[in-house]
């Protein structure tokens, strides 16, 4: 992730922000691909930033036939308590 900030006044703030985000890694130019190496890890990461819990869904509910459902994955990832 890029972050890039510039001075702009304007009437609610004096700095304005660029934000760009990739899948490719700028030093080897290897992606990062979205499996559950990377999905559960990153998911487990933000729950602890934000001390809030993260719902993880992979895929959507999918109605195959009047009495059959394709259920989405969930997993819901808790914060780990911060050290004080």
């Amino acid at each position: 992730m890029l972050v890039g900030e510039h001075q702009k006044h304007t009437e609610s703030s004096d700095y304005h922000f660029h934000n760009y985000v990739t899948t490719t890694n700028f030093n080897n130019g290897k992606m990062l691909y979205a499996d559950n190496k990377t999905n559960f890890p990153l998911a487990q990461r933000l729950a602890d930033i934000t001390q809030q819990e993260v719902l993880l869904q992979i895929g959507e509910d999918i109605q195959i036939d009047a009495n059959n459902v394709k259920k989405a994955y969930r997993k819901v990832f808790k914060p780990h308590k911060n050290k004080e």
